[in-house]
Parts: structure tokens; C-alpha cells; sequence
């Protein structure tokens, strides 16, 4: 190691001195001064090297701030360009042969959540809301949403797509049983004739597909959508009855003009204010769609409202569907309520209200708790408090029974399995509660039906009703039941107890009509049940 202890470096790189007076050896004095020489060449060469370091430190630093620069200015493409290509990707799924993958739903979807990716979808790509660059994809994803939704928001089609497929669902559409005819293998099964299972079209001609709605309204996109969003500005012509046939050609298209030649004069944007429904070219307007539950009605469809509404002196069990008459939803429904007012005839009486024939009807529906956006609703109605079938969930015949049957009151319906029971449960229960008297069932079932639970609310005011189930021997025994079921009626008397009155063929006999004839003969001449409300 060099020793520096005893020297420096001058000033003007001049000769070195001691700064110890210690005397020193010659050989020791001459190392030192090798050892100075050595340091003098080192401090005359170091600031070379420092501009060296320099030299190349600068290109280097220069390098780097140009990359940093060029990564800036790139950074908006790459976004640009990631933004590009998500959108491109999200956009597959329009392109695709299934109608669950268009909306972006699952075949576990509810119906609340296929509306739901309509309504987003629809909106978003409504031909009218997207730039003219733009308008062409739009029409056709726009058209694709719309069939998707018309099919899956049906649920005796969706059951068909869901087991059959398109092909299926397009026999059906023909009067063909799909099942009969060989057709299988779930939704997306795509369309014959090249279509296979992607794509708009993959080549190979072009198919129709014809959707037909109720009363033989077809299939209308613009109509679906103004329903959607009615209320929402930028109404849209209402056509009923126009067929819609969709065209795949082998490059993808519509055919013919496409979008403008399936909508006809859809003409106008949705901005610059409200229009009118009906006439977006011509001006002309749709006739007034045609009254869904009139007066009078053969179906037997009663047309109710605020006046009308059944309350807490109503005599029966209303089943009520809130509609809207312009809705195709609602025309859809038409069908099976008349077939479900014909089945529960004699259990409980059906009726209808219009929530869009005037401000008062819309905020009624409201009051009752109806979604104005969700019509067709469905409602039970008992002592004037209206129960709501689950909204968003489909109704069907049978569940809307089951949802009825659920909210039957069976508790005013006694169980008498003795003839000890009479007294207590039957006659007094009707002197202490001021009935006319008591009515009871002697039956082989074993579960109250509902047209006598229906029966038992109608007249609730004037008798107790009670019930012996499957076949009790004690009971059968006590009033000579030689066949089921038996009707028996416990009437006063001038002497102050009951008159029993027995009908041992209970299938001939119009229940309503008797049970109203013995208020008016027993009840001292006041009809109180016979009178008609609602």
C-alpha cells in the first residue's frame, strides 16, 4: 500500500516538502519518491478518465429519454388498439348461433335477467344512437338482440329451443311436432343449409325464420323496443300485424336494403324530442289497438278497475292480471288466461286491468305494487288485499294456480271427523258467531278442494263450513252415506235448533244456486249473500 502520511501534493503540482521532521533513511526516502511519481501520473490522468465516463454516460442517458419518450407517445395506440380489440371480441358474441350467447346469458338465466340484457343491449346498439360509420353493424346486432329476446322472453318457445333447437323451434312454427319430426340437441343447433354454428351466415343460401305473435301479431323489433322503453321519449311506430322475416345471405347480410327495408319508414333519430307513436313516414297513425279483456266477454274475463276493484265485501277469490293493451307481452298472455278462466271456473273469478288506459288506472296498478315496466303482473286477491305473483318470474297456467291455490283461505273450511264435533264446531260455532247456520262436506278425499274453499268464502257471512274427510267411517255411519260425496246444511228452526238439510247427489246439484237458495229461505227473508258485488 502506498504510504501518504508524509506528503502532499502542491498547489501547482510543484515539488513535495515534509511535514515530519523526523530524518528519514535514504532507501526509505527514494521509495517515497517513487511512490509520489506514481501518485502525480494517477491525479494527471484522472480527469481524462472522468471525461471519458462522461462521453459515454451522455449517449447512453440521451438513448434512454428517447425510449421513455417513444413509449409516451405510443401508449394512446396501444390503448386504442387494446380498446379495439376488446370491443371486437365482445362483439363475437353476436356473431354467435346461440340466442343465450347473444344477450350474454346462460341457459340457468331468469327471466328478469334476459330482460334485463334486452334492455342493455337494445339501447346500446340502437341503430339510431350510434354514429353512420357505425349504423350497419348496429342494425344487424340490433336485429340479432331483438330475435334472441323474442324467443328466449316466450317460454313455451324458450322450452322448445332449449330441447329441440332453432331447427326444432322453427318446425314447430309450422304446426310440426319437433320431437315427431326427429329434432334434437339443445339451443344453437343452428339453421339448415350451411349455417352450422356460428356466424351470421356461413355461406350456403339464405333461410327465413318466421316468428308469429299472438292473435297473429308478428314479430316487430321496433315494437318490442318501444314497449321496452316506452314512456322513455322517441316513440316509434306500433304496425300490428306485420310479418317479420329475417333473410341470412351467404355474405352475412339481410338482404334487399337490409335494416331500412324491414322497419320501412323507421326514418328520424331519437333526439330532437318525442315523437308520436305511429307515422314516422307518412305521418298516418295506428288505429287503436283492439280492447285485450272487453266488457262481456265470452272468456268470462272480467274488465275491473279502481270503481271496480274487488275489496273486503267482495263474495269471491279474484284472480287478477294488470296488463298494458298495447303491450305484445300482454297480447301474448291473452290465450292463457282465457284457458286458465275456463279451468278454475267455480274456484275463483278472473278479471283484468288495463294500467294504461288513463293516469288513474297507471297510478292505481302503482298503488297495488305493479312494476309499470314489468306487465303482464299477475295478483291474487283475498278480503280486498291483493297477494303479487312473483314479478320477474315466468306465469304459467299451473303456477299461477299453485300461486292461487297457496293463497286460498282453507282455514275457514272446519275438520269435523266425528259426530261429536257437530255441536261444538258447527252449531254453536254459527249462534255464537251470528251465522245463519252451518254447511257441511262428507267426502272420500282427503284434501279440501278448492271450489268448496271458494264456496265457504262466498257465503263466510252467513254459515260456518265444515268438512269430513276420507271416507270416516263414524261419520258415514251417523248420516246413512250410501255414496260420496254428501252436502248437508244445518238450518234453524222455530224451535230454536237446526234443521238438517241432506243432498245425497251433490253432482247434480249447482252448489252456489243452493246454498244462495237456502239464504233466501232461511234467512228471514234477507238475501244478504244473494245480492251481486264485486
Amino acid at each position: 500500500m502506498w504510504d501518504f502520511s508524509n506528503y502532499h501534493q502542491q498547489e501547482g503540482g510543484g515539488a513535495s516538502h515534509q511535514v515530519n521532521s523526523t530524518p528519514q533513511s535514504p532507501k526509505k526516502e527514494k521509495d517515497h519518491r517513487d511512490n509520489f511519481k506514481t501518485i502525480k501520473s494517477y491525479a494527471k490522468h484522472c480527469p481524462n478518465i472522468r471525461r471519458r465516463r462522461r462521453i459515454v454516460a451522455l449517449p447512453l442517458l440521451t438513448i434512454l429519454i428517447l425510449c421513455a419518450s417513444f413509449v409516451v407517445l405510443l401508449h394512446p395506440v396501444s390503448v386504442y388498439a387494446a380498446k379495439t380489440k376488446t370491443t371486437a371480441a365482445s362483439k363475437k358474441q353476436f356473431l354467435s348461433d346461440d340466442y343465450y350467447t347473444v344477450l350474454g346469458l346462460n341457459k340457468k338465466a331468469k327471466p328478469k335477467d334476459i330482460k334485463k340484457a334486452y334492455r342493455k343491449l337494445a339501447l346500446q346498439y340502437h341503430p339510431d344512437k350510434v354514429s353512420s360509420e357505425e349504423k350497419e353493424e348496429a342494425e344487424k346486432i340490433f336485429v340479432s338482440v331483438s330475435e334472441a329476446y323474442a324467443i328466449l322472453s316466450d317460454e313455451e318457445k324458450r322450452n322448445i329451443y332449449d330441447k329441440y333447437g332453432k331447427q326444432g323451434l322453427e318446425a314447430h312454427e309450422r304446426g310440426i311436432d319437433p320431437e315427431a319430426a326427429g329434432f334434437g340437441g339443445g339451443g344453437g343447433g343452428g339453421f339448415p343449409g350451411g349455417m352450422g354454428g356460428g356466424g351470421f351466415p356461413g355461406g350456403g343460401g339464405s333461410h327465413t325464420f318466421h316468428f308469429s305473435g299472438a292473435n297473429g301479431a308478428g314479430f316487430d323489433p321496433r315494437q318490442m323496443f318501444e314497449e321496452m322503453f316506452r314512456g322513455s321519449g322517441g316513440g316509434f311506430p306500433r304496425g300490428r300485424g306485420a310479418s317479420f322475416n329475417m333473410n341470412f345471405d351467404g355474405t352475412g347480410g339481410f338482404g334487399g336494403s337490409g335494416f331500412e327495408q324491414m322497419f320501412g319508414g323507421f326514418g328520424g333519430g331519437m333526439g330532437g324530442g318525442r315523437r308520436r307513436a305511429g307515422g314516422a313516414g307518412g305521418g298516418e297513425h295506428s288505429p287503436p289497438a283492439q280492447e285485450l279483456f272487453p266488457k262481456n266477454s265470452p272468456s268470462g274475463i272480467a274488465p275491473l278497475g279502481k270503481a271496480k276493484f274487488p275489496d273486503k265485501s267482495s263474495k269471491y277469490l279474484w284472480v287478477v292480471t294488470f296488463y298494458d293493451n298495447d303491450s305484445q307481452e300482454c297480447s301474448r298472455a291473452k290465450p292463457m288466461m282465457e284457458s286458465f278462466a275456463e279451468k278454475v271456473k267455480g274456484s275463483f273469478k278472473v278479471g283484468a286491468v288495463n294500467c294504461r288506459r288513463g293516469s288513474s288506472d297507471t297510478q292505481f296498478c302503482k298503488e297495488q305494487g305493479i312494476d309499470m315496466e314489468d306487465l303482464p303482473s299477475f295478483g291474487f286477491v283475498v278480503d280486498g288485499k291483493v297477494h303479487l305473483f312473483p314479478q320477474g318470474e315466468s306465469a304459467t297456467m299451473k303456477k299461477l294456480y299453485d300461486f292461487a291455490i297457496e293463497k286460498t283461505p282453507f282455514d275457514m273450511v272446519h275438520n269435523i271427523n266425528h259426530p261429536t264435533m257437530i255441536d261444538e264446531r258447527l252449531k254453536r260455532a254459527s249462534k255464537d258467531q251470528k251465522k245463519l247456520g252451518s254447511i257441511l262436506l262428507l267426502t272420500d278425499k282427503y284434501e279440501t278442494s278448492s271450489k268448496y274453499a271458494a264456496l265457504a268464502y262466498q257465503f263466510r257471512e252467513s254459515f260456518i263450513f265444515g268438512e269430513s274427510r276420507g271416507k270416516t267411517l263414524s261419520m258415514a255411519k251417523h248420516f246413512h252415506v250410501k255414496k260420496y260425496p254428501v252436502l248437508v246444511a244445518f238450518v234453524p228452526n222455530k224451535k230454536g235448533d237446526f234443521d238438517a238439510v241432506q243432498v245425497d247427489d251433490v253432482k247434480s246439484v249447482d252448489l252456489t244456486q243452493w246454498v244462495d237458495d237456502l239464504v233466501s229461505k232461511y234467512g228471514k227473508g234477507k238475501r244478504t249473500e244473494a245480492k251481486k258485488r264485486r
